[in-house]
């Protein structure tokens, strides 16, 4: 928690700086780091603010690499529940990094994507997106790793295997919605790990109650120090559950709960 409001405030800081001494193209930067703090504080108003503020910037001073504020803002708007937006942004995101040669920017909004097609209901579609995007991060495994940064390697790894997992649970493939979500809980860290739980306990709920319930106390033990704001628990609950078959009707009969399901907390 102190390392996310220190960085949320350096960020501050920085952009504040930028601007005073006029460097626009650095601001653009901090902008980016400003909404990926933002991001990470539950504060995903805010953060799409500092996102759209950078790319627009980029587009401005015709700067052609905004690969990293476009996909995390795509992430941003999944979240907000903005898909109309996350698909106005992604699709020619992801064509434009396809004719760059940006693979690793191109699987994350790939992912992000699928993400946005689950919710609208398009199945196959995401399913297909999310095995691209798989496909593409293990392919440029090498590069991540000889750049320095395995663990956004293995960040983006559980992603895709998150994404494959709830897709296969809306088409009723139980197994395989198991197998990824295992698969990404080995690769996942915190608070990646709670997501994955999330979906397990969801795969687990109507086999195993028990072990839903366990698994979904141990999703909020490891998310609760991360999270901000009036949602609370709800956040976590909401970013996972909205997307699987029963979110919108409530726990399906004999599911275990607590005073208060996820559901009854969720905006619309």
């Amino acid at each position: 928690m102190a390392r996310l409001v220190s960085a949320h405030d350096d960020f501050t800081t920085g952009l504040r700086i930028f601007r005073e001494t006029g460097n626009r193209y650095f601001e653009g930067f901090g902008l980016v780091g400003l909404g990926m703090a933002c991001r990470d504080l539950g504060r995903l108003h805010e953060a799409a603010v500092h996102l759209e503020r950078a790319i627009g910037l980029d587009a401005e001073l015709s700067r052609w690499d905004n690969s990293s504020a476009v996909r995390i803002l795509g992430g941003v708007y999944w979240e907000l529940g903005r898909l109309a937006d996350g698909l106005h942004l992604l699709r020619p995101a992801v064509a434009s990094a396809e004719r760059a040669g940006y693979r690793d920017s191109r699987a994350m909004m790939l992912d992000a994507l699928a993400k946005i097609s689950l919710e609208l209901g398009r199945h196959q579609e995401g399913l297909e997106q999310a095995e691209r995007a798989l496909a593409m991060v293990r392919d440029t495994k090498r590069h991540w790793i000889q750049a320095g940064i395995e663990t956004r390697f293995k960040r983006a790894e559980a992603d895709s295997l998150l994404s494959l997992s709830l897709t296969h649970l809306h088409l009723g493939q139980h197994d395989e919605a198991r197998t990824h979500a295992e698969q990404a809980l080995r690769l996942a860290h915190r608070p990646d790990e709670a997501r994955t739980l999330m979906a397990l306990a969801r795969i687990h709920r109507k086999t195993d109650g028990a072990a839903a319930e366990l698994m979904r106390q141990q999703a909020w033990d490891i998310e609760k120090p991360q999270v901000r704001g009036e949602l609370g628990q709800a956040r976590l609950d909401f970013k996972i559950f909205r997307t699987l078959p029963s979110s919108r009707s409530g726990p399906s009969p004999g599911a275990p709960c607590r005073a208060s399901a996820p559901w009854s907390h969720a905006p619309a």
